[in-house]
């Protein structure tokens, strides 16, 4: 398998290494599959020993791809250069269904992209069918 076939993401042997080193210390077996190739994710459910973990990879910037639920976007300083929220709604639970994201939550998710200090620019994409988009 060449390279490029095993992840773009992956930068160099050196990078290659340092992400299979760091996969060795998380619980879940398919974060571990997938922190090999540069890619993790992060949500409120994870054990917190992975979510830290994988906040600090992040932070650190060996992890290049991080894919997170709403709940990233408060309490964590963890600037992005590019942002992508997948939809403008989100389910709220049995007795809600699913309800549009507000406003300022939206704004909060993308200002984590440019953050001075951390990058020059920032990237933020929202996709919405047309009949969900949240009115900016």
């Amino acid at each position: 398998m060449t390279k490029s076939a095993i992840s773009k993401f992956v930068l160099s042997d050196e990078h290659k290494q340092a992400l299979f080193t760091a996969s060795l210390d998380v619980k879940e077996p398919q974060l571990a599959r997938i922190l090999t190739r540069g890619v993790g994710y992060h949500h409120a459910g994870m054990e917190p020993s992975d979510r830290d973990l994988i906040e600090q990879l992040f932070r650190d910037r060996v992890l290049p791809v991080l894919c997170t639920t709403s709940t990233l976007s408060v309490g964590v300083n963890l600037p992005a250069h590019l942002v992508i929220i997948a939809s403008t709604i989100a389910w709220r639970g049995q007795g809600s269904g699913y309800q549009e994201i507000p406003r300022a939550q939206i704004l909060q998710m993308l200002g984590r992209a440019g953050r001075p200090g951390y990058d020059t620019e920032g990237v933020g994409v929202v996709m919405a069918k047309l009949d969900d988009r949240t009115r900016l």
